[in-house]
């Protein structure tokens, strides 16, 4: 679209009492410049009485995720164990070179709220790791080959502070690190890639700004570079992830990133897991799970620490 504009005959929504009889917008450099004055110099369009309003911002969003998710195995909805399985051998006959069949989005209370076994991955394939991870990212189901490729045994895996296992193939929060440390790393040209995908979705829905909740150097650089190449058509709010401990603490020895596009003044830390992959902390145990109040995944002097550093 272009950068100078008027627009007129619409139902122009401001969110600003002085200013809610309005006729027409003109836009100059991207930005507003002026209600009820079109500039005879700019291109003209004709809303035909359709809506406008200000750009949404979504205060909990993932772009690099967003878009890499649009590569991986969608499981969102998919309400059988049956059909998870057809789908990762479709995945895994139509792409036989894959490194890692890696899917997201299952819930397993649309299968009556049972947890799978570890036979339904392990018999798939005796060759590829598998990886899914639930809808809610505090849990991932696996595969013996996966596990074995982390030098764990279930016991090690399940033993982990702030991290468990179910029916040996779920790892719940901290249990999944070390499988998240094996799997093939994200390159900046794909994260450049699946950020601009998410960047083009979140335009489409009237998105112009995001809280990206979770940040890597890696997905710092990217950002950057497509700011640099004038194709970052999005605000973005960053949050480091407080896991990558030496970003925090070089980033934040010299101050707050803030600009036009992007800031970053924040850190995004978990302090315990999710009620769907029952790891929320309760102050009781859950009511089908007698024996378990949740998961705290990090303690509270390593949280204070982290609080200071900002």
């Amino acid at each position: 679209m272009q950068s100078n504009l008027n627009l007129i005959n619409g139902r122009f929504i401001t969110l600003d009492d002085y200013h809610y009889d309005i006729q027409s917008v003109t836009i100059e450099d991207g930005k507003i410049k002026d209600f009820n004055n079109p500039d005879s110099n700019f291109q003209t369009i004709d809303i035909n009485n359709n809506v406008v309003i200000p750009g949404f911002i979504d205060s909990h969003f993932h772009l690099k995720n967003y878009g890499k998710r649009q590569d991986m195995i969608d499981l969102k909805k998919v309400n059988s164990i049956d059909k998870i399985i057809a789908v990762i051998k479709e995945k895994i006959k139509n792409n036989p070179d894959i490194n890692w069949v890696e899917g997201f989005g299952w819930d397993h209370n649309l299968w009556e709220g049972e947890y799978p076994d570890s036979n339904m991955l392990n018999s798939i394939s005796d060759k590829y790791p598998i990886a899914l991870t639930r809808i809610d990212g505090h849990s991932m189901w696996v595969n013996d080959i996966a596990i074995k490729q982390t030098n764990h045994s279930i016991d090690a895996l399940h033993n982990i502070s702030g991290g468990k296992i179910i029916n040996d193939c779920i790892l719940v929060d901290n249990s999944m690190n070390p499988v998240r440390e094996i799997m093939p790393k994200d390159n900046v040209q794909d994260i450049e890639r699946w950020i601009s995908v998410a960047v083009d979705n979140a335009n489409k829905m009237g998105i112009t700004n995001v809280h990206d909740a979770w940040q890597d150097a890696n997905v710092i650089r990217a950002i950057q570079n497509l700011i640099d190449k004038n194709a970052m058509n999005l605000r973005c709010y960053g949050m480091l992830g407080a896991s990558h401990t030496d970003l925090v603490d070089k980033f934040f020895a010299n101050g707050h990133l803030i600009s036009d596009l992007y800031t970053i003044r924040s850190v995004k830390a978990f302090i315990d897991g999710a009620l769907g992959s029952r790891g929320a902390a309760l102050l009781e145990s859950y009511s089908d799970d007698r024996h378990n109040c949740g998961l705290v995944l990090i303690e509270k002097d390593e949280f204070d620490d982290l609080a200071k550093k900002m």
